[in-house]
This record gives structure tokens, sequence and C-alpha cells, in this order.
């Protein structure tokens, strides 16, 4: 049932990620049929090893060991996310740029090129 339809969900999500066309570093658009692969143009872009398949892989044995725990044990890690989640939103909220410097400050955000 629920665990045949959540595999099905992954493995669809691997072939939709591993058929997406490369893009270049830090955004902008690749033609991705232009072009021979290879090559000094080739070297401009990022890529990662056993993308997608190595973190679709991870997720699963998360899943894994999440669905092996019992309903304390459940309890447990969902308080401890959930005081960590609040804790990371207050730290981000008190020591932001925009709340320590300022939002309108110029120079406070940069742009990368």
């Amino acid at each position: 049932g629920l665990a045949a339809a959540l595999g099905a969900g992954v493995v669809l999500v691997m072939v939709l990620l591993a058929r997406c066309p490369e893009a270049a570093t830090f955004g902008g658009e690749r033609d991705f049929f232009a072009g021979e692969e290879g090559g000094e143009e080739e070297s401009k872009y990022f890529k990662t090893p056993g993308m997608p398949y190595l973190p679709c892989l991870a997720i699963l044995m998360n899943y894994y060991l999440i669905a092996q725990l019992e309903p304390q044990g459940l309890f447990i890690l969902f308080l401890y996310l959930g005081l960590v989640w609040a804790w990371y939103l207050m730290y981000g909220l008190k020591n932001s740029i925009g709340n320590t410097q300022g939002w309108r400050r110029p120079g406070a955000f940069k742009t990368i090129t």
C-alpha cells in the first residue's frame, strides 16, 4: 500500500532528476542541445557524483530507519525536531542581517555574478 506508493514516488523523482538538463553553477541558462560534451565549456558547470541516486538512496534508508521506531521513539524524534526548529527560527530572527544591520542598508545583499 503506502510503502509501494512511496517507492513508486521515489523512483519517479529519480527518473525526472536524471533527465533534467544541467544548469550553470550559480544560475543562468544552458542550451542543453547545443554544442558537444566535454572541453572547456563543460568545466564551467558543477557536477555532483551519484546525483540523484545517492541522495535518493539516503532518503530511502532514513525512511526505513524511522519506520522501525516505536511510537515513543517517534514522539521523542518529533519533539526534538520541533524544539530544534523553534530554536533555529528564534536564533535566525534575532541574528539575521536584516534585524541586526537593517534590510535597506546599501550592500546588505551581494549578488553573485
